[in-house]
């Protein structure tokens, strides 16, 4: 209740630095084309085209649809930064949130945004001008609107027009004019052109990955298109589930609030389970190490990649598991989902359940890495290498009981015998752990395994049964390196006639 010494005062943030601040808010340049893209699913459009040139130094983007337009009033209303309350309850396929987006994505990356909308064969033209915001004698948020085409003073307007939506009675035009955040200020026009052109690379990519749920649906589901520059995007699933060897765990549920957020493990193929370029395309720029973790999904659109949110630790074991995890937009205010959708925080709310989840998938991560490994151990009783578990300590031995070294130690006299057993200790002790452990992490298909020369290892099955007359073939297939090539070994045997046991 106001007193008389108290009062209100109607404050008007004023508009030229506002918009200033709005232009700095954190959108990258992909991450603003999505946000507007979000518009275009969300007006259910079934092609979404982005056309963007270098334009002799005077680069545009459009991003154009052929979803529900907009009469006049409804584009003025888009219009207004902050056009919907984020509290407010919308449509289950609506990826909007805070009714900022497509305004804020977009003078980030311009100084003019320029939105023409048909709805019913009826034309409206809304236009943001930082400049003429700027410029204004009396501060004021000035909308430009018309319906004429010519009279905006956005050249590319009419050809874009011309080529998408004369013919169509609903779409939209998003042009983004007076490009300035290309580059840098001392970049040179060749470097400009060159950033921009990059830019439209990983435009590419980011849009594959995004938007890949609406590029390759679920069956009756509708698919979206998307080009750039009329080239066709392919939808890239970070899951890989088209492969057989890729694993997929069962789908659990958390129920928050009267909502459902669904949860659904994939551990992806090791590298020696697929050719090097789908390992190397699945890695992606940031490598397999930091690619792990929780993929939030927001309707389908991919919201945050790659992140344990703090739960657990990135390491070598887990790096092939990623989760999906898919959130209602009914939930964004526990997410705290920001403005730009490309961040979020887990919940106190559902951490707890996650863990649980995280604590059961780990093992099917790690089992890719070591099943294989423990499945071989089981068959041989006599490796070249010992490891041993110690109070939590790991350590690589060579094997001294290995009957190729037996025979060796037996065969020398006792002053070698002690100086070839020196000589293995310092071998184990100075085993390049962090090299291995860093290559292994980094590229671990780079990874050559050595080439065993099959005269020596056949040199060295006549040795080894010499000195051992009565070795079966089967304990000479549980020795190593014999057991690492048991078809040749076998082959090797068969030739030479040899009655083993």
């Amino acid at each position: 209740m106001l007193t008389q010494q108290t009062e209100e005062k109607i404050i008007t943030p004023n508009p030229a630095l506002l918009i200033t601040s709005l232009r700095d808010i954190g959108y990258s340049f992909v991450s603003a084309v999505a946000d507007v893209i979000d518009n275009s699913i969300s007006a259910h459009a079934e092609h979404i085209y982005i056309d963007s040139t270098w334009n002799a130094g005077k680069p545009f983007l459009a991003i154009i649809d052929d979803g529900v337009g907009m009469s006049k009033d409804e584009l003025i209303e888009a219009m207004r930064f902050g056009c919907k309350n984020p509290l407010d309850k919308r449509e289950n396929e609506d990826l909007g949130r805070f009714g900022m987006g497509m305004k804020t994505a977009s003078i980030s990356q311009c100084r003019k945004l320029v939105v023409l909308s048909k709805k019913r064969k009826s034309i409206a033209i809304a236009i943001w001008d930082v400049d003429s915001i700027y410029e204004a004698i009396s501060p004021q948020w000035a909308l430009t609107v018309t319906q004429e085409i010519d009279g905006c003073n956005s050249p590319d307007l009419p050809p874009l027009f011309e080529q998408y939506l004369k013919n169509k009675s609903e779409g939209t035009i998003v042009l983004w004019d007076k490009m300035d955040r290309i580059g840098t200020a001392d970049s040179s026009p060749n470097e400009l052109e060159k950033s921009h052109t990059h830019q439209l690379a990983l435009l590419k990519e980011h849009l594959e990955l995004t938007f890949h749920r609406f590029l390759s649906p679920d069956p009756g589901h509708k698919k979206t298109n998307i080009y750039i520059n009329g080239n066709p995007l392919e939808a890239f699933n970070p899951f890989n589930p088209k492969n057989i060897t890729t694993v997929e765990l069962p789908e659990r549920e958390i129920h928050y609030d009267g909502e459902v957020i669904t949860v659904q493990a994939y551990v992806l193929p090791h590298h020696n389970k697929v050719s090097a370029a789908e390992y190397k395309r699945y890695e992606g720029a940031e490598g397999y190490l930091n690619s792990q973790g929780f993929y939030v999904y927001r309707n389908k659109r991919l919201i945050i990649k790659g992140t344990w949110f703090r739960l657990i630790r990135r390491n070598e074991l887990n790096k092939l598991i990623r989760i999906r995890v898919d959130i209602p937009n009914t939930l964004d205010h526990i997410w705290r989902i920001d403005i730009k959708k490309s961040n979020a925080e887990l919940p106190e709310a559902i951490k707890k359940d996650l863990k649980l989840i995280i604590e059961r998938i780990q093992e099917a991560g790690k089992n890719v890495y070591r099943h294989k490994g423990y499945k071989v151990k089981e068959k041989i009783l006599s490796p070249l290498w010992r490891r041993t578990d110690c109070d939590g300590q790991l350590s690589y031995t060579v094997n001294r009981e290995n009957p190729l070294l037996e025979r060796l130690m037996s065969a020398l006299p006792e002053n070698l015998q002690n100086e070839l057993d020196d000589y293995i200790s310092m071998l184990e002790s100075n085993f390049p752990r962090d090299h291995f452990f860093a290559d292994m992490g980094e590229a671990p298909e780079k990874m050559k395994k050595m080439d065993v020369d099959m005269t020596i290892l056949f040199s060295l099955v006549d040795r080894l049964l010499e000195s051992n007359p009565d070795m079966s073939e089967k304990e000479l297939l549980q020795t190593e390196p014999f057991c690492n090539y048991p078809e040749q070994v076998k082959s090797y045997l068969k030739m030479k006639g040899e009655n083993t046991k």
